[in-house]
This record gives C-alpha cells, structure tokens and sequence, in this order.
C-alpha cells in the first residue's frame, strides 16, 4: 500500500485513532484514483429516527447486526459488521432492498478492516449516514485549498481550508455533534475512512489529512482538492 491514510478535524476537536498500521492501512493503492471527498453526520443505532430498521429481518449471509453483536464492545455510530469484503455489496443490497431507513440516509462502509479493541477482532463497520437530498454535508467543492504541512509528530499531512460556506457547514455540524459527542464521517470514493467523535465544534474552518507515506501521495490530494474546488 502506498498510503495509510486518516483524516481528522484541524485543532484537536475530535477523538482522533491510534495511527493505522500496515495491514489496517487504507486500500487506495493510488492517491490519483480519487473521485470525491466527503464529510457526513452520522446516526447512532440507538436514534430514534432508525428505530424501524431493527424490526426488519436481517438475517443476511456473512452479515451481523449490532443487535446480535455485543454492544458495549461497540461505538453507537457502528451499525453492523462483516468479516467478508467480497460480501460488502451483497449485504448493501440487501439492506436497502429489506429496510426502511429515513429519507436521504444511506449506508456506507468503512473502506478497510478495523480492529476492535475489546474483542481483538477486525470486521468492516457499517455506518448510516445523513444526506441533504443525497447529497453529503461538505463536499471536495467546498474545499477551498490545500498545502502540505509537517504534523506534531513530524509525519506529511495536508491542510485543507474550506471555503466560507464549507466552513459554515463545518461548524453547524460539529457545533450539533459535540452537544453529545456524536460522530462525523470521512468518506472517499463512496466508503468511510475515518468516523470519529466529536468532542468540540470546529469554527475555523480547517480539516487535516494525516498519515500519508510519502509527499507526492500528499501532493495529490492537493492536486485534487485544487481541480474540484469551486
């Protein structure tokens, strides 16, 4: 893998994972094949709003609930696990064919196994997140520009500045999430990289991308956000 890639709030804002390892690391092989960037809210298995869902059967093949799963072991923004990522959108299909979620939700996967840390098992997570008419809360357009910074434990990351309305957008979202220190989702090409805990508003309007390897991985996802901002 050329990256391992994580992205966090800029300002310590949010709950941020241990650094990946190689074999946790993102399986973007190539920085270039990006499409999009996206930042979502995140529902909790517990909310209201999704309490139908639990009613519908979901017994489907190599997929587990968070009702057959030990909750305690798991975070309230993960709504069930897979082992098999040849299944992943098998089970989508199943889910959107067989549930009823609110409208403009969708699920996504996290992109990569992720390790638990009470069982020691790694399982893809799935995750439900809110759309403003299928679209996410921010997107790479309002990612106004970006430049390749050295972070605190000297490791390449790219800070991104969103534009004014990005920012505004930022802020109303993690301003709504630390009131209960809820999750927001990163996602690239479709699944989830990054779902962390929001533990304080972010009114600056700056995201992080840390973990890359190496500067031209970096410089492409400068390149990127350059090509698709507004």
């Amino acid at each position: 893998m050329l990256i391992s890639c994580v992205i966090f709030a800029f300002g310590c804002a949010v709950h941020s994972p241990k650094r990946l390892s190689s074999n946790e690391s993102s399986k973007l092989e190539n920085l270039s094949q990006i499409k999009s960037i996206s930042v979502y809210e995140v529902y909790w298995y517990v909310d209201d709003e999704v309490s139908s869902l639990w009613a519908s059967d979901l017994s489907i093949e190599s997929f587990i609930p968070i009702t057959r799963l030990d909750k305690k072991h798991y975070e309230r923004n993960v709504f069930g696990i897979t082992y098999s990522e040849e299944k992943k959108d098998e089970i989508l299909d199943n889910l959107n064919r067989i549930t009823q979620v609110p409208d403009g939700a969708k699920f996504i996967w996290s992109d990569k196994m992720e390790l638990n840390r009470h069982t020691e098992e790694s399982a893809f997570r799935l995750y439900l997140v809110k759309t403003n008419f299928g679209e996410p809360a921010i997107s790479s357009i309002e990612m106004d520009s970006a430049k390749m910074i050295q972070g605190y434990q000297g490791d390449i990351q790219v800070l991104v500045t969103l534009s004014s309305s990005g920012a505004e957008k930022l802020s109303t979202i993690t301003t709504r999430a630390a009131n209960s220190y809820r999750h927001i989702a990163f996602e690239i090409n479709g699944e989830v990289i990054f779902c962390p805990k929001v533990m304080n508003p972010l009114d600056e309007g700056l995201i992080s991308i840390a973990g890359f390897n190496s500067e031209s991985n970096a410089q492409m996802v400068i390149e990127f956000i350059k090509k698709n901002s507004r």
